[in-house]
Formats: structure tokens, sequence, C-alpha cells
């Protein structure tokens, strides 16, 4: 990942923002479970955070997104919002 495509701090604010404001709708169905973020607004979710990184780059063909955990006390990740765990969730 190249220096000039990592989010800026205020785009990875206005992400977990989003998400924490989202968490209410999302926890019910998607608890454990990792939301695309882009531009303040969720996108897909899916079961592993590596999933939800591949889906990220198909769904905008680059990686100016965060990965956020759908969880009761969500965890601000900053630059590391969309690390890969290689598989693991």
């Amino acid at each position: 990942m190249a220096a000039e495509s990592l989010l800026s701090d205020e785009e990875l604010d206005r992400n977990f923002e989003a998400l924490k404001k989202a968490l209410p709708v999302l926890l019910p169905a998607h608890r454990g479970k990792f939301a695309i973020v882009r531009n303040g607004e969720v996108g897909d979710i899916c079961d592993t955070v590596a999933e939800a990184h591949g889906a990220g780059w198909r769904l905008y063909g680059d990686d100016r997104f965060s990965v956020q955990e759908v969880t009761d006390e969500p965890v601000y990740l900053g630059i590391f919002s969309h690390a890969d765990h290689h598989g693991t969730s």
C-alpha cells in the first residue's frame, strides 16, 4: 500500500463515527462480523476481516476504506483499520 493512498485522519475519524452510529442497527444481525466503511458510510458486511478487505478492493478498486469489527465496543484502529490478518478474524 503506497503512503499516498492511506486514509487521512479525518477520513478514518468519519468512518469510525459512521460505524458507531450504525451499531444499533448492525449489532443484532452482524455482531462479530466486519463492516466496510467508506466516505462515512457503512457498506458491505463480511464474516472475516480478510473477506472484508478483499470485498473493499473489489467494490472500490483502491484501499480508501476502513474495515471495522461490528461489536459493542468498537476500537479505533486508525491507519490499521483494514489490516489483513491473513484469513483470521
